[in-house]
């Protein structure tokens, strides 16, 4: 079943990577959203090291879950900030603007979603198969959301920075 699931999770970051390359008609900029789906790991471990359960085919699908919110997160974050670019804004300003602007979407996404997950994490008697998966979700999603608010606006500008050079040297080769 492990195995399965762990096919279903790479397929799924590669279609999800493959969409934002069409939609943003780039390489380089889904891969500073796509960081925003490895900050879910740590959140994970921990809540399930503090409440003292297994890792299970539930928790699987909790992951499958926390990949597309917090790709969302990403894209809201990242798809403003293009389009304050495209108004104008140098790229500094165009994240300053984009991050406060799209705080309150995220935070309201994730915290809705964790708040949701709550009645299952504490169903207790007969709730053994989807409390994983709850509990999955709710510390994925807390510690993915709170690092993707500073991962995803750094790791563009860092990837912007190696975009820019790399096509400087690409036109002085032409």
């Amino acid at each position: 079943e492990f195995a399965r699931l762990w096919l279903a999770g790479g397929l799924a970051v590669m279609l999800i990577y493959m969409l934002l390359c069409i939609q943003f008609e780039n390489l380089v900029v889904p891969l500073s959203i796509m960081l925003s789906v490895p900050l879910c790991t740590m959140g994970i471990v921990l809540a399930l090291f503090l409440t003292g359960t297994p890792f299970s085919v539930m928790s699987g699908v909790g992951c499958l879950l926390l990949v597309g919110i917090s790709v969302k997160n990403g894209i809201l974050l990242i798809e403003n900030t293009l389009q304050a670019r495209d108004r104008g804004l140098d790229r500094e300003s165009a994240l300053l603007e984009a991050c406060p602007t799209r705080l309150r979407p995220i935070l309201i996404t994730a915290l809705a979603a964790m708040l949701g997950m709550v009645p299952i994490a504490l169903r207790g008697r007969g709730g053994e198969l989807e409390a994983p998966m709850a509990i999955t979700v709710i510390g994925g999603l807390f510690v993915s959301t709170l690092l993707t608010l500073v991962v995803v606006p750094m790791a563009y500008l860092l990837l912007d920075d190696l975009e820019m050079r790399f096509f400087k040297k690409r036109k002085s080769r032409a």
